[in-house]
């Protein structure tokens, strides 16, 4: 395996400008860094009050880097959808729209239209913050905060992600189906429960040619959104109503060390979870995949990546990213990496985001401002209202679905 070293300098002269460079990882088989911590961490790594994880490794020089990706003048969109998928799974409600045609004040219609959308951060394509998932036994996120400290502050919350630039960085583009295909191996279907083992992706890295370096983004494809697509809306609705089981990551230690040493400062894929689903089941049950290790029993009760990467190191994990035209672009190109900019919604306290513009350029930089307001929804009291709420009845005065409590859903207005 490649080490997990600092940017290659006497490779590319754009990274030979000296800037604060954090710590560069410390050997996988250092961690935990915070003994007292949950197995796997790497607390501490970066200060220890620090809310941005891996992504303080995306300096200046890191990006000047990445922007050397910028030669034929494509872009291309790596968002999904927001309605989809139309039937979530994990019991996320779905998601709904309703355009506002604007009124004087006297009544008449004016040709002004507002949108209106009600929508879970987790429905689409969305990046996985530091708030979303910690380490289950420990009950720890990120840097070691407990619950208390998410409900009671706006520590590790999404913004941090949105008020350091968002992600930019070189992506590394990976494509399961295909490399699957180009070894003469059957296809794997993407909505059920199937692994891509830390070999398969090593395989697929070493194809590609690139030495990784710390800083880069790993872009996966697994073909969901491809498989979705195919599906009557009987078979959509069937997939919500049965256990998650998707195709994703092993979650085994070879998995979440191919991560690290290869410098990921983030991760993702088209699949719903990154890793296989469900996350926890026999495959990783006392027995399972973890026999032996000194941890198995404390990681017990969760994925292995989302605790470590999430909870453990500060990696953001992205899920269903629509990776099919990025894939077809980088198989047209012959190129397996790219410049992306990925911006989240820029909200205090948020766990997990839909992802406001996320764009791959392969060739020009384009500046991307977004600007969302946002408002907590109502009280699972209200019966009535002139937005989206949570009504308890069946009915809504405003003719809107009705989105039962005890889901966190937030409205959003874009003007």
């Amino acid at each position: 395996r490649r080490p997990a070293a600092s940017p290659h300098t006497e490779d590319n002269p754009a990274l030979q400008e000296s800037d604060m460079s954090p710590r560069s990882r410390p050997p996988f088989q250092d961690l935990p860094l915070d003994k007292n911590g949950p197995p796997g961490n790497a607390w501490g790594l970066y200060g220890a009050d620090d809310e941005l994880g891996a992504l303080n490794m995306i300096t200046p020089s890191v990006v000047k880097a990445a922007a050397q990706e910028i030669q034929t003048g494509d872009r291309v969109s790596l968002d999904w959808y927001l309605n989809l998928p139309s039937h979530p799974s994990f019991n996320r409600p779905q998601f709904s729209w309703k355009m506002m045609n604007k009124e004087h004040p006297d009544g008449t219609k004016r040709t002004v239209n507002d949108d209106h959308l009600n929508f879970n951060t987790q429905g689409s394509s969305q990046w996985d913050g530091f708030r979303h998932y910690g380490y289950q036994s420990a009950k720890r996120y990120y840097g070691g905060r407990s619950q208390q400290d998410i409900e009671s502050s706006e520590v590790i919350g999404i913004d941090r992600v949105a008020n350091s630039g968002g992600i930019t960085t070189r992506g590394i583009i990976l494509d399961y189906p295909r490399y699957l295909e180009r070894k003469g191996k059957k296809g794997v279907y993407a909505l059920d429960a199937n692994s891509i083992t830390a070999d398969e992706l090593e395989d697929m890295l070493q194809e590609t040619g690139i030495e990784t370096r710390e800083g880069d983004m790993l872009l996966l494809r697994t073909g969901f959104t491809r498989d979705y697509a195919k599906l009557g809306d009987e078979e959509k609705r069937a997939i919500r109503d049965k256990p998650p089981a998707f195709l994703g990551v092993q979650s085994d230690k070879q998995s979440v060390q191919w991560i690290w040493e290869n410098g990921f400062v983030a991760v993702a894929s088209d699949a719903p979870s990154f890793e296989m689903a469900p996350l926890v089941g026999p495959h990783n049950a006392p027995g399972g995949l973890w026999a032996g290790e000194s941890w198995e029993k404390d990681m017990q009760g969760g994925g292995l990546l989302h605790q470590w990467l999430l909870g453990g190191w500060g990696v953001m994990i992205g899920e269903m990213f629509d990776l099919e035209r990025l894939c077809e672009k980088s198989e047209e190109l012959g190129r397996r990496s790219c410049f992306v900019s990925s911006v989240p919604l820029k909200l205090h306290n948020l766990s997990t985001v839909i992802t406001v513009k996320m764009k791959s350029f392969i060739t020009i930089i384009t500046l991307l401002t977004a600007f969302a307001a946002a408002t907590p929804a109502a009280s699972s009291q209200t019966k009535a209202c002139t937005r989206p709420c949570f009504p308890e009845a069946t009915e809504c005065g405003e003719d809107w679905e009705p989105v039962h409590s005890g889901v966190s859903v937030f409205d959003f207005l874009a003007a």
